[in-house]
């Protein structure tokens, strides 16, 4: 009874928060994996030292990757009807993420939608209305010198207070920048402490070569 309850009570506050819920769920995974894998190799060594002096025989070959094992036991999960098809691909991407790059995952240079700081602030209003966008890099004369971020709901404050003739430049936050082969699992963690959902991803001579939004990670 006490497991149903957790169980039930863990969907319904997923339900409410699923992109926090994600996040929690994807950071608690990267941690116990860099916590666990050393002892699963201490403990792997050593029942396999302990065989070979019991028997004289090597232990029965496993995968060297030990992520590997894991990605198959979601496999056998979900033939046998344990896992739906959309949690077997979630798992797969919480594996994936000590894999992947910033670069993987940006948006290219090309396709990303920013703003001069002289632009007023009903031409951004407009902007975020027409494309959908709640963060948008601003920039000064040049796309490769992005100087903030500006958030939708601080152009609301902003406008709701009457102030529409604001700079865009003082409504910006500070702008998160990173390098391309930045690892993904690492960058979840620094969206989380210091509460940022979006960064700019650098090339090796500091232009931009892309952005990566906290919806980019969790997808």
């Amino acid at each position: 009874m006490v497991l149903v309850f957790f169980q039930v009570a863990a969907k319904a506050l997923a339900a409410q928060n699923p992109q926090r819920a994600a996040l929690f769920a994807v950071n608690s995974v990267a941690v116990l994996t860099r916590v666990l894998t050393p002892l699963i190799k201490m403990f792997t060594s050593g029942a396999d030292l302990a065989l070979r002096l019991l028997s004289g025989k090597r232990a029965i070959p496993r995968p060297q990757d030990e992520m590997e094992e894991l990605r198959l036991l979601v496999d056998i999960g979900n033939q046998k009807g344990n896992l739906e098809e959309d949690e077997k691909e979630m798992i797969r991407g919480i594996f994936g993420l000590e894999e992947t790059t910033a670069r993987e995952i940006m948006v290219p240079r090309i396709d990303i939608v920013a703003v001069d700081t002289d632009s007023p602030i009903s031409e951004v209003v407009d902007l975020i209305i027409k494309r959908g966008y709640s963060r948008i890099p601003i920039y000064e004369e040049t796309i490769d010198n992005i100087v903030g971020i500006i958030y939708a709901k601080d152009l609301l404050a902003v406008l709701s207070n009457g102030n529409p003739l604001t700079p865009i430049k003082e409504i910006a936050r500070p702008a998160h920048f990173i390098p391309e082969f930045k690892k993904i699992d690492e960058l979840l963690r620094e969206f989380q402490q210091k509460r940022v959902h979006i960064a700019i991803v650098v090339d090796e001579y500091g232009g931009t070569a892309g952005l990566v939004t906290i919806e980019d990670l969790l997808e």
